[in-house]
């Protein structure tokens, strides 16, 4: 067999390896689960919960573990030629501590993947502290500079990432990138608007017929006043009357 390597990817294998990933991580990740209600039987109802997805895929950020917040787990073939049966135990306890932890309410607006990161640095203490085991390259607090039983939260605002090598500047670098920086708003431009054009003034006779602006029909009956302020009385109507 291969021997193990945290870089190992599914186009490093011979289909021969991919076969028997395929055929032999399902039935490792259910033994886990028996060692799990075993080790930590205070877990069982989060253990029993858990439903087993395998995972293809040929993109490497996909050839790992993962959870959502319904604990069903994804895994993908590739894991049993990078991690020791005790670690993927070990991993499958990290997922649950993600939901048990409430990781997928507590991340409110941040960014996803140093909430990931915050999330693993506080339950992998946890983990190893229990007595199981993780791979080398678990997330720890040693690993972004950072102080041992704190939470995700502290840990999100507070990591110095690991790359690039020198760098100490706190906070998620994602974000931060992200992040816009505020400025002055110019104020929309007012239109101007254009006067409306004045055609002729209407110059109102007796026995007109007109609409006033309410829509009501009538006949002018009496006018007064030069032609342009006319004073003009409307008998509603009398329209069919006037001129008969």
């Amino acid at each position: 067999m291969r021997p193990l390597d945290v870089n190992v990817t599914w186009d490093d294998l011979t289909p021969a390896e991919q076969a028997e990933g395929i055929r032999k991580v399902p039935r490792m990740m259910e033994r886990a689960r028996l060692q799990l209600l075993e080790a930590v039987p205070f877990l069982s109802a989060f253990i029993m919960k858990i439903e087993f997805h395998p995972v293809k895929s040929n993109d490497p950020d996909d050839q790992t573990m993962m959870t959502d917040r319904y604990l069903r787990v994804y895994s993908h073939p590739v894991i049993m030629y990078k991690w020791t049966t005790e670690q993927i135990m070990g991993i499958v306890l990290h997922e649950i501590k993600h939901v048990a932890h409430g990781h997928f309410d507590r991340a409110r607006q941040r960014n996803l993947k140093c909430w990931n990161i915050a999330g693993d640095v506080e339950i992998n203490q946890d983990v190893i502290a229990d007595g199981f085991e993780l791979p080398s390259d678990a997330w720890l607090p040693v690993t972004i500079q950072c102080p041992e039983k704190k939470l995700a939260e502290f840990y999100y605002d507070e990591m110095i990432w690991p790359y690039p090598k020198g760098n100490t500047k706190k906070g998620c670098p994602i974000a931060k990138q992200k992040k816009k920086k505020p400025g002055k708003k110019k104020p929309p431009e007012k239109k101007k608007r254009k006067p409306k054009k004045k055609g002729p003034q209407k110059v109102w006779k007796v026995g007109d017929k007109v609409t006033t602006p309410t829509g009501m029909k009538g006949t002018v009956i009496s006018v007064s006043g030069p032609d342009d302020n006319q004073d003009v009385t409307i008998m509603p109507g009398a329209a069919n009357v006037i001129g008969a």
